[in-house]
C-alpha cells in the first residue's frame, strides 16, 4: 500500500542553489534539526508547517511546488474512480440542482 501523498524534495531545491543546511538554519531560524527531519523522512513527512514551508520557500526563492512533489495515493486513486463511476462535475453541486 503506498502511502506517500506527498514527495518533499528539500535536498534538490538546496543541491541546485548552493544553500547548505546551517546556513539556511540560520537564514531562516528554522532549528537545523528540523531540516534535518524534513531531508531524512523524505516521503514519511506527515506534515510540514506552513510557517517553516514559508520560510524555506523565501530563503530558497522557490514556491511549494518546488519542495513537494504530489503522488497519487490509493485512497486518491479511490477519489477519482469514485468520480468517474458518479460521472459528475467534480466539486459542490449547485442549490437545487440535486435531490
Amino acid at each position: 500500500m503506498n502511502n506517500e501523498m506527498f514527495t518533499v524534495t528539500l535536498r534538490e531545491v538546496m543541491d541546485a542553489r548552493g544553500v547548505k543546511i546551517y546556513a539556511l538554519s540560520m537564514d531562516t531560524k528554522i532549528p537545523a534539526s528540523t531540516i534535518y527531519r524534513i531531508l531524512e523522512n523524505r516521503g514519511a513527512q506527515d506534515s510540514i508547517d506552513l510557517r517553516v514551508l514559508s520560510k524555506l520557500c523565501t530563503r530558497l526563492e522557490c514556491t511549494p511546488n518546488d519542495l513537494l512533489k504530489h503522488t497519487l495515493d490509493d485512497d486518491d486513486r479511490l477519489v477519482q474512480a469514485n468520480m468517474k463511476s458518479a460521472k459528475r462535475k467534480p466539486g459542490r453541486p449547485k442549490k437545487g440542482s440535486a435531490k
